[in-house]
């Protein structure tokens, strides 16, 4: 019976905030967790252990108007924004520059340059920023090191080594861009480019709709508040007339 009354209120809070506000993602781990603690609490009174504290504050204006919990709709805004952002790095290192596939016979990639940019090491950096995350996933059997432990003076170079002969070819990346040195590497392995399929182009066109829809309802978002803004400043000034013609 005890058991009984008390899933019913957690039931009641679960419904009862639905009718209201809407729930998001907090008050839905709130409502798990005490439904959890109500089925712990029966438990260990059949156990005759020690039971946990009862949980607090079970009336749905507390769950709603606690400082811990957000908007609904601030919260599904921001989960999609940071979906979008997600697919979008996903795809740019599927098929962004550098996404190529390396002949069998590479075995290893070693590049050596300095920590800082000065001295023509901007380009290897950003080389192995950008261009080098599409060539490892694009060939994860094949070791891509990095040795920075170089001075500005000295070389920046890429090595290239091959199976089953360990022949080594060397390309100088000093005072070169990274779309320079991508395009050396492809020359000297010939590698192929990873051509996107009817998937990623149906994935690009509807995160080019999101964004382009985001925009939109930023844009629109900031107007509305603009005019709110100034809305509650004339009705301001209006109080502070009547007042002082009082």
């Amino acid at each position: 019976m005890e058991r009984g009354i008390e899933v019913e209120k957690a039931r009641w809070q679960w419904h009862s905030a639905e009718r209201g506000r809407g729930l998001n993602s907090a008050a839905i781990m709130w409502v798990v967790g005490a439904l959890m603690a109500v089925e712990v609490q029966c438990w260990m009174r059949k156990l005759g252990g020690p039971q946990p504290p009862t949980p607090r504050h079970w009336t749905p204006i507390n769950l709603y108007h606690s400082n811990h919990f957000h908007d609904t709709t601030d919260a599904m805004v921001s989960i999609a924004q940071r979906m979008r952002k997600l697919q979008t790095r996903l795809l740019a290192i599927r098929l962004g520059p550098g996404a190529l596939h390396l002949p069998t016979d590479v075995q290893r990639l070693h590049l050596r340059f300095a920590r800082h940019i000065e001295g023509g090491h901007m380009g290897p950096k950003k080389f192995w920023r950008h261009e080098l995350v599409r060539l490892q996933y694009h060939n994860p059997s094949i070791p891509m090191t990095v040795d920075r432990t170089a001075a500005s003076t000295d070389p920046a170079t890429l090595s290239i080594h091959y199976s089953p002969d360990d022949r080594v070819q060397t390309i100088d990346m000093k005072d070169r861009s990274n779309s320079e040195i991508l395009e050396r590497l492809q020359q000297i392995t010939k590698a192929t480019p990873v051509e996107p399929t009817e998937r990623d182009r149906e994935e690009l066109r509807v995160l080019e709709e999101q964004r382009q829809r985001s925009e939109r309802d930023s844009k629109l978002s900031q107007e509305v508040r603009a005019r709110v803004k100034r809305e509650a400043q004339l009705l301001e000034q209006a109080r502070g007339d009547v007042g002082m013609a009082a």
